[in-house]
């Protein structure tokens, strides 16, 4: 039996703070959710995350967009996943990305599963 392709939502950016302080909750948020996502695939879980996916390529070039077009590449992604499981960073709440993921999903009849951070930690 296939199993489901998880995508694996998280909080990215921190609004509220500027300059070098927002790189470092970015970097640090990236980091902690890379460290989820391979933690679940080492557990043999299909796993898609657009945070660990996207966070790299700032540093290759790509330039930063707003959060809508963020979206259109994410849901391109989530409609062909079979659950979303989001990963409750501070802040997962106030994400105006993971609660677009978050309804998205529910729209699409997608089972949606809560991560706590410290499961994985």
């Amino acid at each position: 039996m296939d199993k489901p392709l998880i995508y694996l939502a998280s909080p990215y950016t921190r609004h509220g703070l500027a300059g070098a302080a927002k790189r470092s909750a970015e970097t640090r948020r990236f980091e902690m959710v890379a460290k989820a996502a391979a933690f679940f695939m080492d557990q043999g879980h299909h796993i898609f995350c657009p945070i660990a996916h996207t966070h790299p390529l700032w540093q290759y070039g790509l330039q930063k967009k707003n959060g809508d077009w963020w979206l259109d590449q994410d849901f391109a992604i989530l409609k062909h996943c079979n659950q979303l499981w989001v990963y409750m960073l501070e802040g997962w709440k106030e994400s105006y990305g993971v609660q677009a993921e978050m309804q998205y999903a529910r729209e699409q009849g997608m089972p949606i599963y809560y991560i706590e951070p410290l499961e994985v930690e």
